[in-house]
C-alpha cells in the first residue's frame, strides 16, 4: 500500500468540508458518546455462569461439548465438562450454542468517531491493538481496564516514528539519538510498543530497533523501505504489518528477497491486513459493500465518502495489489504459522469499518489458504501471543480474562459463523443477544438522523451553540476523553461561524497531558 494514499483520509475529507457540517458531525458524536456512557453504567462486571455451552478450544482446534464456565471479577475460574455451578449464581443458558474467545483485531486506528468502541464489541471483538498512539488513547486503555468505560481492552502502539513528515500522526527524527530518545520517552509514557513507518533509513531503524530492545519494549510496524524481511528480523521485529517488506512497498511488487527462507520457524508474527485493500474494489463489489449493512453504521458524510470512492478511478497497480498479498500469504503459510489478524480500520479507509473490517479480513485470510483453524488462532490464541499477554485473551481457561462470544455455528466449521454473535462478554460483563442489537439499533438510528445543520455558510445560532457546548462538557464531566484532533477540528469550524467564545470552551475540554 502506497504510503498515505488513503491513511487518515477522514482529515482530508473534513478540511472540504463546510464549517456547519463539521459541526454537525460532532453533534452526531455527541449522541454516540452520549450512548457509550450510557452502556457502560448499564452493563456492569457480574459473576456469572454459563451452562449448556459448546467450548470452542482455539488452541487445539476442537470443540468440547457440554461445557459450563464460571466467571468471577472479570475472570474465568473454571470451564469445560463436568464444572459444577455454584449455587445461587446468576446463570446463561447457551442453549448449545458456541461458546469461543472474544476476538481480537491486532491492527487499528480509533480516530474516526466514538463509534468505534461499540461497533468492535457488537461484533465480537474485545481486545483491539492500537497502531497509532495518542496520549487520550492511554487514559481510554486506563478506563478500559478500570472498568470505567465499556470499551474493548486496548494495546497502545507508540506515536508512529518516521524520518518524513506525516502531520499529526508521526514524531519525524533527524538523527538516531532522537531516535533512542523517543524510545525511552514513549517507554516513560506507559506505550506497549514501539511503531515504525516506512520512511526509516538503515542506521536509524537500527538504532530505534536497539533502544527498543534495552528498554524492554518490542519494535512492530512497517518494514521501512530499503530494509529487508531477514534485517528487520535480525533486529527482533516482533509484529510486521500489511506484508511490507514482502511487498516492495515502493514498487508493489512482491519483493524478489528469498522472504520465506528468512521467516522460516521463526519467531515473529505477520499481521497482513488483507482487508484493507478492500479499498480499491470497485463495479459489483463496491456496489455489495454499498447495499450492505455497514453503512447504516456511517454518519452521511462519511456514507457520501463511501459513494464517490465506489465511482473513482483506480490504478491497475492497486487493484492488483490484493491478489499479491494472498499470493504471499500462499507462500508463506508451509513454513510459517505465525500469522495476526489486523484490519488497518478506523483510521480513514473506505470499505473498512470497525468491527465488520475484522470479519472480512477473517475471510480473507481463508481466502489465502489458512484453514478455519488458523484463521481463528489468528484473531484469538495467535493475537495473545504475539502481543506478548499469552493466557490473557484468545482462550477460554481458567484465570483468562472473561471475554466471550456466543456464535450458532462453530467457527471451526465455518468463519462466517463469528459474524453474527448472539452474545458478547467483554471482561465479564454481559450483554446479550437483544443487547447488542439494542446498541446496533441506537447506532443507525444516529447515523440516519438529520443533526442540526442549516446548508453551507449559514449562522450557527447561539443558542444551538451553547447546547452543543454544554453537551460536550457533560460527556467530558462524566469522563469521557474526547481525541485532541476532534477537539480542534470542531473549535476551528465554531470561530469560523463567528463563535469564539464557544471554541474555546471546546478547547477547554482536551486532556491535559
Amino acid at each position: 500500500m502506497k504510503p498515505m494514499i488513503a491513511m487518515f483520509a477522514f482529515c482530508l475529507a473534513l478540511r472540504g468540508q463546510q464549517p456547519m457540517e463539521v459541526v454537525a458531525k460532532y453533534a452526531m458524536e455527541l449522541d454516540v458518546i452520549e450512548l457509550t456512557l450510557d452502556a457502560a453504567g448499564r452493563f456492569r462486571p457480574q459473576d456469572v455462569a454459563i451452562r449448556n455451552a459448546r467450548l470452542v478450544d482455539t488452541a487445539a482446534g476442537r470443540v468440547i461439548p457440554g461445557s459450563a464456565i464460571v466467571v468471577r471479577g472479570g475472570r474465568i475460574a473454571q470451564a469445560g465438562p463436568g464444572v459444577s455451578l455454584p449455587a445461587g449464581m446468576p446463570v446463561i443458558d447457551a442453549g448449545g450454542a458456541f461458546v469461543a474467545p472474544g476476538l481480537a483485531d491486532m491492527h487499528v486506528h480509533q480516530l474516526t468517531t466514538a463509534a468505534h468502541h461499540l461497533l468492535h464489541l457488537t461484533q465480537g471483538i474485545t481486545t483491539v491493538r492500537d497502531m497509532s498512539g495518542f496520549p487520550w488513547m492511554l487514559e481510554w486503555r486506563r478506563q478500559a481496564e478500570a472498568g470505567e468505560m465499556l470499551f474493548p481492552r486496548m494495546l497502545v502502539a507508540g506515536h508512529i516514528l518516521n524520518a518524513a513528515p506525516m502531520g499529526m500522526y508521526a514524531t519525524v527524527l533527524r538523527s538516531t539519538a532522537e531516535g533512542r530518545a523517543e524510545v525511552q520517552r514513549q517507554k516513560a509514557l506507559g506505550y506497549e510498543y514501539i511503531k515504525v513507518h516506512n520512511a526509516v533509513p538503515g542506521v536509524l531503524y537500527d538504532a530505534i530497533a536497539a533502544e527498543a530492545r534495552a528498554q524492554g519494549l518490542w519494535l512492530v510496524g512497517h518494514v521501512p523501505h530499503g530494509i529487508t524481511v531477514a534485517h528487520a528480523i535480525r533486529n527482533g521485529h516482533r509484529t510486521m504489518e500489511h506484508l511490507k517488506g514482502y511487498l516492495d512497498d515502493r514498487t508493489l511488487e512482491i519483493s524478489q528477497e528469498d522472504w520465506a527462507q528468512a521467516t522460516k520457524g521463526v519467531d515473529i508474527w505477520i499481521v497482513p491486513t488483507l482487508s484493507a485493500t478492500r479499498q480499491f474494489l470497485r463495479g459489483d463489489a463496491a456496489k455489495k459493500i454499498l447495499e450492505s449493512e455497514q453503512p447504516l453504521y456511517l454518519s452521511p458524510f462519511d456514507r457520501e465518502r463511501w459513494k464517490q470512492a465506489a465511482i473513482s478511478e483506480v490504478r491497475p497497480v492497486h487493484a492488483a495489489q490484493a491478489g499479491k498479498m494472498r499470493e504471499i500469504v500462499r507462500r508463506l503459510l508451509p513454513v510459517h504459522d505465525g500469522f495476526v489478524a489486523g484490519t488497518d480500520s478506523g483510521g480513514g479507509y473506505v470499505f473498512a469499518l470497525s468491527g465488520f473490517a475484522l470479519h472480512d479480513e477473517l475471510e480473507s485470510l481463508r481466502e489465502a489458504g489458512l484453514t478455519n483453524a488458523q484463521t481463528l488462532r489468528a484473531a484469538t490464541v495467535r493475537a495473545a501471543e504475539a502481543a506478548g499477554r499469552t493466557g490473557l485473551f484468545g482462550e477460554i481457561r481458567e484465570g483468562a480474562s472473561a471475554d466471550l462470544v456466543l456464535v450458532k455455528r462453530s467457527p471451526l466449521e465455518d468463519i462466517g459463523a463469528l459474524r453474527s454473535p448472539r452474545g458478547v462478554m467483554v471482561r465479564g460483563r454481559w450483554l446479550g443477544e437483544r443487547d447488542l442489537e439494542m446498541l446496533r439499533s441506537r447506532l443507525r438510528q444516529i447515523f440516519a438522523g438529520k443533526p442540526p445543520y442549516a446548508g453551507n455558510g449559514a449562522l450557527l445560532t447561539e443558542a444551538l451553540a451553547e447546547k452543543l457546548v454544554a453537551r460536550a462538557e457533560g460527556v467530558r464531566r462524566r469522563g469521557y476523553v474526547f481525541p485532541h484532533h476532534h477537539i480542534e477540528e470542531w473549535a476551528d469550524a465554531l470561530e469560523k461561524l463567528g463563535r469564539t467564545a464557544e471554541a474555546g470552551k471546546i478547547r477547554a475540554l482536551r486532556l491535559a497531558r
